[in-house]
């Protein structure tokens, strides 16, 4: 059950929210959700080049450090149970095997790929990095050392807001929020975006109250998400009750009989319809949003239609056309 009337949104990952979310494998659940109700919820997620080569990198680093560590466990086995270089067979010098290194690789950029779109790297000059560095202007850091890659991201996230995206609100999940957001005022819990970075979008003619900063995913769908979703338990179990469906096939039945025009799905001329019946099969959506009326929502319904009408059919017309499919 999703809601509806929902702006446009592109969530753009940060590698801090990748790795921290054991490669998107705490978030998958919620990634699945929001793409198959994107239709409804317009969300779309897009991922920059540079967070893909850098989530990579350090998956590349993990299994590493790992199979290093099982290394030296398996030495320091050997010498305390005294076993010879012949007994080597019973263990395996790496947990991860280069074959199996590639494949988990290999996986991870498959999966970055089917969740959306990858930004390619920005089309931006090194002079324009070194300028920015050099002004300390955000993301670089306040001695212009520290937020290369920072800036290499938020240069995608532009180039996507000159490209197609002035009508789509950005949310930028990731774990340093603090390098994009106002310093003092993230510090008392209000992500507002830095004022270099607001002046960036504000050149573009993009407001930066459409981009939105979350340390998760799941924040996320807590703040802008999970709203709009509200009720619809209680909702979805009033709208399945027996007596309410009987009382809406009625009500469906007395309006197309009202309102619908048969005359022109029907060859023949008629004197009127005896009874339309409408039978609902399947209740498929339920949207609720906070800006409409509590008392309002939208179903989404598949159902059956039957209907009688009295007519008359001149015999002549009919044992004319019964004989000319017979000549035929």
């Amino acid at each position: 059950m999703v809601a509806n009337m929902q702006k446009p949104k592109a969530i753009i990952y940060d590698s801090s929210a990748i790795i921290s979310s054991r490669f998107l494998l705490n978030d998958i659940g919620l990634i699945n959700i929001l793409k198959d109700n994107s239709v409804y919820l317009k969300v779309q997620f897009m991922t920059p080049q540079v967070v893909v080569d850098e989530v990579l990198n350090k998956l590349r680093e993990e299994i590493q450090k790992t199979n290093l560590a099982y290394s030296k466990i398996i030495t320091s086995t050997k010498r305390f149970l005294l076993l010879t270089e012949i007994d080597d067979e019973y263990f395996r010098n790496e947990l991860i095997s280069k074959n199996k290194k590639e494949i988990a690789l290999k996986n991870l950029e498959i999966l970055i790929n089917e969740i959306g779109g990858v930004l390619p790297y920005p089309d931006v000059e090194h002079s324009a990095i070194v300028k920015r560095a050099l002004e300390r202007r955000r993301p670089f850091d306040t001695e212009g050392h520290k937020g290369y890659r920072d800036t290499i991201i938020w240069e995608s996230i532009l180039s996507l807001v000159r490209a197609e995206l002035i009508d789509t609100d950005i949310i930028f999940v990731c774990q340093n929020p603090r390098d994009f957001n106002d310093k003092e005022k993230w510090k008392k819990g209000n992500t507002v975006l830095n004022t270099h970075l607001v002046d960036d979008l504000k050149e573009l003619k993009y407001s930066a109250k459409r981009f939105r900063c979350y340390t998760s995913l799941n924040q996320f769908c807590e703040n802008e998400i999970y709203p709009y979703l509200e009720d619809l338990k209680g909702l979805e179990t009033s709208v399945s009750n027996k007596s309410f469906l009987k009382d809406l096939n009625k009500v469906l039945s007395t309006s197309l009989l009202e309102e619908c025009d048969i005359a022109q799905e029907i060859e023949y001329e008629f004197d009127s319809i005896e009874y339309i019946y409408v039978e609902i099969t399947e209740i498929k959506e339920i949207l609720r949003s906070k800006k409409m009326p509590p008392n309002i929502a939208l179903i989404q319904i598949a159902c059956e239609i039957s209907y009688r009408v009295d007519l008359y059919i001149f015999k002549m017309d009919y044992y004319g056309y019964l004989l000319a499919t017979l000549n035929y």
